[in-house]
């Protein structure tokens, strides 16, 4: 059985126009979303946080880290930062087949796409920080598209 926690990246910072998407902050009401959203969760020990390396992806990813899985590396994937769905699932499809607990921290509208092509029930937008689990009873993460997963919940915080 695999988990895939899906989770957008929180609110970012426009206020500097000059600085590149790639580079663009968090805002304080993203980092505090974040926070929110790892308290949520609570301890997943078993889970693999594997993010974007835009800087809004990966700070968020470093906040759910400190809040739920603390003890295992945080992976950076250049593959996630896609704003395409196809894209998006070719890189789950190349998870490490020995982690059976992944959460992806990725971007929109990539993100909303794949949650709905994946099993969710037709959510029209994943929000900033939204979290979306799935299940996948099967062996690989190849898989992912092959068998339909199973909606676990969705969590969308103010």
């Amino acid at each position: 059985m695999k988990t895939l926690r899906l989770v957008r990246h929180a609110k970012s910072s426009w206020k500097d126009s000059s600085l590149d998407d790639f580079d663009r902050p968090l805002k304080p009401k993203g980092i505090a979303r974040a926070g929110k959203l790892a308290a949520t969760l609570g301890p997943l020990p078993d889970t693999q946080i594997v993010t974007s390396p835009a800087k809004r992806a990966i700070d968020t990813a470093k906040i759910l880290h400190r809040g739920f899985a603390p003890k295992n590396d945080l992976l950076r994937c250049d593959a996630l930062y896609t704003f395409d769905p196809e894209s998006l699932i070719d890189a789950i499809m190349q998870c490490d087949e020995c982690f059976n607990d992944i959460c992806i921290v990725a971007h929109n509208p990539a993100i909303t796409a794949v949650v709905n092509l994946l099993g969710a029930p037709n959510l029209n937008n994943v929000v900033t920080c939204g979290y979306v689990e799935l299940s996948l009873n099967a062996y690989s993460w190849e898989q992912a598209t092959t068998k339909k997963m199973n909606y676990i919940r969705h969590l969308f915080l103010d």
